[in-house]
């Protein structure tokens, strides 16, 4: 009890780095927190007390009508009535508006390896994970921008849906289905709806949470799955099932509560899409070049590498920037393109973890590691849908704050990984050797993440930052 109470204790105050603190108490660095912001918090009507806070359900990110012709249709009103909390506590101040980012950052760190201590077991696997998602330098943008608390609260109510679904599961599990269990899965939508009203992508938690109940709760292995889909009573050990009478059980509950998940998440788009007008938002060429290019190829080939660059910015965040539009990303025209080699072996990657998830041989306690590894897959990759534009257009072509939930994910893929090697090996050395090259991870993200905060000294060195990637932006402003 004493060591969980002081991985929390850990955990909550890790985001608290000396960064951070720095920001809290500079004004050099609080003076850039609106330089990107605006239209957000210094021009946006819907933040003063004399506007009725209905308001805020009705326009979007930016206080403009959601029926607009010129509307972003950025619709997220928790954020922004949490901008109006701040405004009216302490005005445009900006010190209590960095303040709550920071807070809300170590919440979503607590809530993180909470869900993980399950999963990972005992040991410190759990906190490797929580400490490597709180230092992870490509957070720096959604902590350190303002405008970033909308993919913090996401986070934040995205793993409460996801820790109320868990909860559904071991209560439809012990028995028939509950009045608890019911209230567990109704608490579970209505965090996603939060999620989504905090910004877009926290409605793709239910998709999650899916594979949550097939791959971890029921251990499911992708051979039953395939066995299931054709007929009923396939078993191996691992399934939570004992006899053909149970499978058909539990395969009716898993049916009706997927379909109620699907359900949900279809309801929640269609009243979303209904609310902002049922018109699609209308972008800048400059901030998405890719869509506005008339050829096929170029956009085919471009949209098949924003992954694979969107995860090398978690594997390697060496080249972070605030401002990725215009040519920050230059289009891929031909084949001929090397980074083609990036996205075929980005690709090759996700598809040898899925061989390996489906050749996995389950375990008898923790869930097996290729479930561990399809689950963190599809934490790292639902919530990043939205923005690949392989599905609709989107007004960016890479955004580092969209990554804050996906990059749970990552975390996850990185310690699950690490527990393999820890348990492979069998010398002592080498698994004192993994452990600190573990620390040292952890202490470089760290290391990253004070270094990136300090581009946001002033306007002159976030802007400079942002021209050593994105040289264009620099070229137009001459």
């Amino acid at each position: 009890m004493a060591m969980i109470s002081f991985y929390s204790l850990t955990l909550v105050l890790s985001p608290f780095t000396p960064s951070n603190v720095y920001i809290l108490t500079n004004n050099k660095y609080i003076d850039l927190l609106f330089f990107s912001i605006s239209r957000a918090i210094k021009t946006n009507q819907d933040l003063l007390p004399e506007t009725p806070w209905r308001n805020v359900f009705y326009d979007d990110f930016w206080g403009t009508l959601l029926t607009h012709s010129g509307s972003h249709k950025s619709y997220r009103p928790l954020c922004t009535l949490s901008f109006r909390l701040n405004y009216a506590l302490a005005g445009l101040e900006p010190w209590g508006y960095h303040l709550v980012n920071v807070c809300l950052h170590g919440i979503v760190t607590g809530l993180f390896t909470t869900m993980c201590r399950p999963l990972l077991g005992g040991g410190p696997w759990s906190l490797v994970a929580g400490l490597l998602f709180a230092a992870h330098p490509v957070h720096t943008e959604a902590v350190a921008g303002v405008v970033g608390r909308a993919d913090v609260g996401a986070g934040l109510f995205f793993l409460l849906s996801l820790l109320c679904y868990s909860h559904h599961c071991a209560l439809r599990w012990r028995g028939p289905r509950s009045g608890r269990a019911w209230l567990w899965l109704l608490g579970s939508v209505l965090a996603a709806a939060g999620a989504m009203l905090w910004k877009e992508q926290g409605v793709t938690v239910l998709g999650v949470s899916a594979v949550y109940d097939l791959f971890i709760f029921h251990r499911f292995q992708l051979p039953q799955l395939y066995a299931l889909l054709g007929k009923v009573g396939f078993w191996t050990p691992g399934l939570r099932c004992c006899s053909f009478f149970m499978i058909i059980s539990q395969l009716q509950e898993i049916l009706s509560t997927l379909s109620l998940l699907a359900g949900s998440g279809v309801g929640l788009l269609a009243a979303r899409v209904y609310w902002m007008g049922n018109k699609p938002p209308n972008f800048s060429n400059s901030d998405n070049p890719a869509a506005d290019s008339p050829h096929l190829l170029t956009r085919t080939l471009t949209f098949l590498h924003l992954p694979a660059a969107n995860f090398w910015l978690l594997l390697c965040p060496d080249r972070l920037s605030f401002d990725w539009s215009m040519d920050a990303l230059p289009l891929l025209r031909t084949f001929a393109d090397w980074r083609n080699f990036q996205s075929l072996a980005f690709y090759a990657g996700l598809l040898f973890l899925v061989w390996y998830v489906h050749h996995n041989a389950p375990w008898d306690s923790l869930p097996p590691t290729g479930n561990l590894l399809m689950f963190s897959l599809a934490l790292l990759t639902l919530p990043f849908l939205p923005a690949t534009n392989l599905l609709f257009y989107v007004g960016f072509v890479v955004a580092e704050r969209v990554l804050y939930i996906p990059s749970m994910g990552f975390c996850m893929l990185v310690t699950v990984g690490l527990r393999s090697l820890y348990v492979a090996v069998r010398s002592r050395r080498h698994r004192t050797l993994l452990l600190c090259s573990t620390v040292g991870l952890v202490l470089l993200y760290g290391a990253k993440t004070a270094l990136r905060n300090r581009d946001w000294q002033s306007e002159e060195t976030l802007y400079r930052s942002g021209i050593r990637v994105n040289p264009a932006k620099g070229t137009a402003a001459e």
